[in-house]
């Protein structure tokens, strides 16, 4: 029996959203792996992002295409992806803001697509993904087709949409979307807060100090987290509050607000332990 699949071609057999799902994630952790990108695997609940467009087979090659015709090559792509997805986006705003490198085209084209027409932020069901999914594949197969058009769609949206995909709060940057930390960039912010509907807040900056942590309580504790050494912060219960991703990105697990603004504003210009 064939069905359409999840990225919108015909397969032989029923693959159930749940398989299509875990064959997701399995893509997501090899690259993630493979270039040190932890937590990649974690955008097979949240929809994909570029290093998740460039992790997954079918979406890849449909990049590869587009990098050609905007005269990137695909390492420089995936360079560049790989540096934004850790936080360089804060070092690199200019570059985001001119918009006229071919491997920042390619991004801002997939960058586009992570939140065009998204229905929805924050955890998705499996279900949920492959309908996301679809969307994705479905805007990168308009994108292959006219690939510099596709881009000039993305850069002005970009520019126009960005003032709106953020709200300052005590000074600090804050956001719901996806595509927040790229909107405060280019507007000349240098760190911010993203939140999710789990309640989750991304903190990112080019470096953030995380000795400030210390004044709040919180004391740093290596922990195993999924089969990998991690850096936690913990208050006096032993609580995690703070997770430590790279110098310049961290999640705070609790929600807590006040925490996220003070690391926020603890951004620094280059990464500090």
């Amino acid at each position: 029996m064939y069905i359409e699949s999840s990225f919108g071609q015909k397969q032989q057999g029923v693959k159930s959203p749940e398989e299509v799902k875990n064959s997701i994630v399995g893509e997501l952790k090899t690259y993630g792996d493979q270039y040190k990108l932890r937590g990649l695997d974690g955008r097979a609940l949240r929809g994909l992002d570029p290093a998740g467009m460039l992790a997954v087979k079918e979406t890849r090659q449909k990049l590869e295409k587009i990098s050609v015709e905007l005269g990137a090559s695909i390492e420089g792509v995936i360079n560049m992806t790989n540096e934004l997805h850790v936080g360089a986006i804060w070092k690199h705003a200019d570059l985001l803001a001119e918009g006229t490198r071919p491997d920042i085209k390619v991004w801002m084209v997939a960058a586009e697509i992570t939140n065009s027409g998204k229905h929805k932020e924050g955890d998705l069901t499996p279900e949920e993904l492959v309908l996301d999914l679809k969307r994705i594949n479905s805007l990168l197969d308009e994108a292959v087709k006219n690939p510099q058009k596709f881009f000039e769609v993305a850069k002005s949206n970009l520019i126009s949409r960005s003032k709106e995909q953020f709200h300052l709060d005590d000074g600090v940057p804050m956001s719901e979307v996806d595509g927040g930390f790229l909107a405060m960039a280019v507007n000349g912010y240098k760190s911010g807060v993203v939140s999710d509907k789990g309640g989750l807040l991304f903190v990112g900056a080019n470096g953030l100090d995380y000795r400030s942590l210390d004044s709040q309580g919180l004391k740093v504790m290596e922990r195993e987290d999924r089969g990998r050494v991690a850096t936690f912060y913990v208050d006096a219960s032993g609580k995690e509050v703070v997770k430590k991703l790279y110098p310049g990105f961290a999640i705070v697990l609790t929600g807590d607000k006040e925490v996220a603004k003070k690391l926020a504003r603890s951004a620094v210009a280059q990464p500090t332990a």
